[in-house]
């Protein structure tokens, strides 16, 4: 299977039929799990986070096996693999229960975030800093709502039409 953007699978083992999962130079064999795989294209990374079973990632020649609770990240930049261990698996798929979760995410990642889920084009005017949020937000919240947090947040922000526009 290829994939773009995101996929949270639920896949059984079958040794005579395997399951693999292509994106770019990287592929995913599913040894019978659940887990979640993050390929958005503006996003610095493709990350592949194990909830369930095994899974084998490889890449450009490298390969990591994950357990459960574990994370592959594979930067494109750099093109290597590394494995974090104990993820909270639950944030990770808390776009499933349609929550924004924001543990430590960088304003760039939350607005590449708001461009996907509210269907806006988001342009910068100004440098931005490299902030952080932390906490959750339900998906279901109007656009307005959500740029009124930011706002609140100290981050400059207006909707013109179908764009977001940060900065001055």
């Amino acid at each position: 299977v290829q994939i773009t953007g995101e996929a949270y699978l639920e896949v059984a083992h079958n040794a005579k039929q395997p399951f693999i999962v292509m994106k770019e130079n990287t592929e995913v064999t599913v040894l019978g799990t659940r887990f979640n795989i993050n390929t958005y294209e503006e996003e610095p990374s493709l990350k592949i986070t194990l909830l369930e079973g095994k899974v084998s990632v490889k890449h450009n020649g490298q390969s990591a096996l994950l357990a459960p609770g574990q994370q592959a990240v594979i930067a494109r930049s750099e093109g290597k693999i590394s494995v974090a261990d104990d993820m909270d698996t639950g944030d990770v798929i808390a776009w499933l229960n349609g929550q924004f979760v924001l543990d430590g995410t960088q304003l760039t990642s939350l607005m590449n975030q708001i461009s996907r889920w509210y269907n806006v084009e988001v342009v910068y005017k100004t440098e931005i800093a490299n902030k952080t949020f932390g906490g959750s937000i339900d998906r279901n919240v109007p656009l307005s709502r959500m740029l009124e947090a930011l706002r609140e947040n100290e981050v400059s922000c207006r909707l013109e039409g179908r764009k977001v526009i940060v900065g001055n």
